[in-house]
């Protein structure tokens, strides 16, 4: 295995040693059923680099995001849940489970897909031209060993949407959320470096998530509150006073919002720019820059009086335009945009490293991740696949896949598994 992940002294910890005094979390174990083309899975695991290689279509991805999937409760592959049902009509094999109340995640100006609509199923009922041939549930379950052995279940059904439990009790997200910290890397993953920063927003509070669960209520105060505002807005007759009680609301929760994104954003600029300098890319200095939208100097009643001072303006426009949700998040090479000097190989190798970058962040909250790494070696040549991803090594769990064995000469792994048609085998 390669060198430890350094810890890093960030604001998100305010006391004692960053050291993890505990086993951190791993996964002990993975099942399925009727998850993609998954072939009923029964996979004990242990620590340590696991690669997982295969041809395209055979699984390897699957098996990745069934892991983010019971962990998190959502998919890195899809907003629609009812994407991963298989098509193998399995559906008398996964017991019936209902919808839980979910909380809210993640703060955007479009209001995008938010780990609490994935969770109760609020925008994964989408139309399906091939439902007929689908099963009408699935089911991933993982153990978990480490500080705390627990057992995560995740099942989605058409008629009763998502169900989520630990040890087989129904349990709040926040806890579901607190037992595997994982961090995923895939290849839609490059939007978040280059694309709308609502993409680096969320990144921001994953991290913020994976520190500190219980911070999922702040994130789901300011999104309810942001909802409640914009429909008010829509509506030209409401008096002052209500904008007032909701400005309130948003104001409470955007100050401590802003501060947990701007800790986090610090911690991983320092992490970012510590892995870029020892991978030698030779690159010119990578920095992430975070600048929230609303001043949190004033405390909670400067940030009232900025709304209360928008207000006129967000009338007109029936728009929230003042708040952490249009908060600007920049990745630069060199003091300009990524997404205007790299090219597609370095982004890829720069997306790596910011994920190294999160775990260290991670793992100085005493949270260190299982990492997910899909197809780490696309677009990248063998030189700077070497550079990069010894970083990665580092992590008490890996899994990576990869379509090019050759890819991998000389680079250290616990495990190889061969991903055909679904199965899993030992190689």
């Amino acid at each position: 295995m390669g060198r430890p992940l350094l810890v890093l002294l960030v604001g998100l910890v305010g006391h004692g040693s960053l050291i993890e005094s505990q086993a951190p979390a791993v996964l002990s174990a993975l099942r399925t059923r009727a998850f993609r083309s998954l072939r009923d899975i029964e996979w004990d695991v242990d620590p340590g680099f696991h690669l997982l290689l295969g041809g395209t279509g055979e699984g390897k991805t699957s098996v990745l995001e069934a892991v983010y999937l019971a962990a998190t409760t959502r998919s890195f592959r899809t907003s629609q849940l009812v994407d991963c049902l298989s098509f193998d009509s399995q559906e008398s094999r996964t017991p019936a489970g209902g919808p839980e109340d979910a909380e809210d995640v993640s703060i955007s100006e479009s209001s995008p897909d938010s780990l609490e609509e994935l969770a109760d199923g609020r925008v994964e009922h989408g139309s399906d031209d091939r439902s007929a041939e689908r099963a009408s549930a699935f089911e991933v379950i993982v153990d978990v060993t480490g500080a705390q052995r627990c057992r995560l279940s995740v099942r989605w059904e058409r008629r009763g949407g998502l169900e989520r439990r630990v040890n087989d009790a129904r349990t709040s997200l926040s806890d579901h959320l607190a037992r595997l910290p994982v961090l995923s890397w895939a290849s839609r993953d490059l939007e978040v470096m280059v694309g709308a920063p609502e993409l680096r927003r969320q990144m921001l509070d994953r991290v913020v998530l994976g520190c500190r669960p219980h911070k999922l209520s702040v994130l789901s105060t300011y999104r309810r509150s942001l909802d409640h505002k914009r429909k008010l807005l829509f509506s030209p007759h409401q008096p002052p006073e209500v904008f007032e009680s909701w400005n309130r609301v948003l104001a409470e929760a955007a100050v401590e919002l802003i501060e947990l994104r701007s800790s986090v954003a610090s911690a991983i600029d320092r992490a970012l720019s510590e892995v870029v300098s020892e991978s030698d890319l030779g690159k010119g200095p990578i920095a992430l820059t975070y600048e929230p939208n609303l001043d949190p100097e004033g405390g909670v009643e400067g940030a009232m009086e900025t709304l209360q001072e928008a207000l006129g303006r967000e009338r007109q426009r029936s728009r929230a335009l003042v708040g952490p949700h249009r908060d600007r998040i920049e990745i630069t090479m060199g003091g300009i945009p990524l997404g205007r000097v790299a090219s597609a190989g370095e982004r890829k190798a720069i997306g790596l490293l910011l994920s190294v970058a999160q775990a260290k962040v991670l793992q100085s909250c005493g949270r260190s991740p299982v990492l997910l790494v899909d197809d780490a070696d696309v677009e990248m040549d063998k030189r700077t696949l070497d550079r990069v991803f010894p970083q990665l090594l580092g992590a008490p769990q890996l899994f990576a896949t990869s379509n090019r064995p050759e890819a991998w000469d000389g680079v250290p792994r616990d495990f190889t598994w061969k991903v055909a048609q679904g199965r899993l085998e030992a190689l």
